[in-house]
């Protein structure tokens, strides 16, 4: 048997109990996402009204679409990942189980998330061990590539140039490189701060080949989901790269952070950092704020999208999660 929370007794009644249980998961999650927005706008209602009002339409538009665009790579690694540690988890299914499921961050507790994804992907031999260590892979991936795109903005924000920024560079990129060789065993120790024991063996069977490529697609996810900050803070700055660079940056600070609900404080805080550097402090501030309302409008939008598919629709023809190691 594995250490792990107490799976909700539903998921051993049968099928009914266990899909309505999904489903009230995902009413919290919905909930949890709604009161986090609903928070950031009232807390900063004066600010965004200012904020909206010197941002075109077009240009929020823009920001939304690119920060859609951005969230669509990040499910396709989690996929390529669950493929090849072994779980035949469909393209277009498996990105809508990520997508309903990545709302589970907003709930405290950094847990819930994979919790979804063990329900939804139960078809396709995704045990609740398997999922953590999915959850924890995909994670480590996605920090090391948000730590690359993001460091010409921790250059930028620290003021480092020359000499001593090209040896940071190649620092950085030698360490990425062990570190693809080191992310089991990374993600073995940062297992330790979950209530969930991951599959070992999956940690074991997903080669440095695999995580390469993970990491490869996230590379393309942080850009995309950065340029809506580009987009917003057009009418202050129009360094573009440093922009992209420095939501990345701040959102490496958060992926560290699981604890905290969609690393609410800790990239705003970050984020904030930076933007000073480029634009004074009131505007990064605006700016900070509205980038958190776009990137969750986003992601409430494109987990509605991604419930038409109906991930849960095979959860009636499955046993119950199991709690054992395969």
């Amino acid at each position: 048997m594995i250490r792990s929370l107490p799976l909700p007794k539903a998921f051993q009644k049968g099928p009914p109990a266990r899909r309505t249980l999904v489903r009230a998961m995902q009413v919290v999650f919905w909930l949890a996402a709604l009161a986090a927005l609903a928070y950031a706008y009232r807390a900063n209602e004066a600010a965004i009204v200012e904020a909206l009002s010197r941002v075109s339409p077009v240009a929020l538009a823009a920001a939304c679409a690119v920060a859609a665009l951005g969230a669509v790579p990040g499910a396709l690694a989690w996929v390529a990942l669950a493929r090849a540690g072994g779980m035949p988890v469909p393209w277009g299914r498996g990105t809508a189980i990520y997508l309903v499921s990545n709302l589970g961050k907003y709930v405290p507790g950094g847990f819930w998330a994979i919790l979804s994804q063990a329900a939804h992907a139960r078809p396709w031999g995704m045990t609740l061990p398997r999922a953590a260590g999915l959850f924890l892979l995909a994670m480590l991936c996605a920090l090391l590539a948000a730590g690359l795109v993001g460091l010409p903005a921790f250059l930028g924000a620290f003021r480092i140039e020359g000499a001593l920024a090209a040896a940071l560079v190649v620092v950085a990129l030698l360490g990425a490189a062990a570190a693809l060789k080191l992310l089991p065993f990374l993600a073995g120790i940062a297992a330790r701060r979950l209530p969930f024991v991951p599959d070992e063996s999956l940690l074991a069977r997903l080669d440095t080949a695999s995580l390469s490529r993970a990491t490869a697609i996230m590379l393309v996810a942080w850009p995309l989901t950065g340029l809506h900050l580009a987009i917003l803070a057009a009418p202050f700055s129009d360094d573009v790269i440093f922009l992209v660079s420095a939501y990345a940056f701040a959102s490496a600070l958060s992926l560290v952070l699981p604890i905290l609900p969609a690393g609410l404080g800790a990239r705003e805080g970050a984020l904030m950092a930076c933007l000073v550097v480029v634009m004074p402090a009131a505007e990064a501030a605006v700016i900070v704020v509205l980038s958190r309302l776009v990137v969750t409008m986003v992601e409430l939008a494109a987990a509605a999208l991604a419930s038409l598919v109906r991930p849960e629709r095979h959860i009636e023809a499955t046993p119950a999660l199991d709690t054992e190691r395969p």
